[in-house]
């Protein structure tokens, strides 16, 4: 977590250490909002800029206690993997207080959107199995048939012939 802004003159004002990252805020565009938070997270990267941490309790969840009025960044730093799934948070800004509706909340909850990262299937590389006969019939299995490799044409032609002889043959019976 970093404070990157502060309030002054009745509006947000970033802290001298990011003044040259060059964000402005502005809270009523959410799409600025998280192109502000990934700009700062990369002034922070490219600067070095500690920040303060925290670590999650069981439900996932950091607390941090009075914190001064102003704009906060939260970055994950580490990456989160839950079976083949890795899940790592978006960066995102806040304000300390938050306003709400119009309700100033000096309690803000934040709730992070998370980038799923699927970890690619582990393939290995399995030889081939012989078809040559081991000697011992009894575990082989017959050959694997896959595909369709059904004659079609000949079976449209009998179809067809069958059709014609069909039809001679009422012709017969009706006459």
């Amino acid at each position: 977590m970093y404070q990157v802004g502060t309030y002054k003159n009745n509006s947000w004002a970033l802290v001298s250490e990011f003044a040259k990252s060059g964000v402005i805020f502005d809270f009523d565009d959410s799409s600025a909002q998280a192109e502000a938070a990934k700009k700062l997270e990369k002034y922070v990267q490219d600067n070095n800029i500690k920040g303060m941490s925290g670590k999650t309790n069981s439900d996932g969840e950091v607390m941090y206690r009075d914190l001064e009025k102003g704009v906060y960044l939260f970055v994950q730093t580490q990456k989160t993997q839950i079976s083949n799934q890795v899940y790592q948070s978006e960066p995102f800004i806040i304000t300390v207080p938050g306003n709400y509706d119009g309700q100033i909340i000096w309690n803000v909850t934040a709730e992070p959107k998370f980038k799923n990262e699927s970890i690619p299937p582990i393939t290995t590389n399995t030889p081939p199995v012989s078809e040559e006969p081991s000697g011992d019939n009894s575990s082989r299995t017959p050959n694997v048939k896959t595909g369709d490799d059904t004659n079609v044409i000949m079976w449209l032609s009998l179809m067809g012939i069958s059709l014609i002889i069909f039809s001679i043959c009422k012709r017969k019976v009706h006459k």
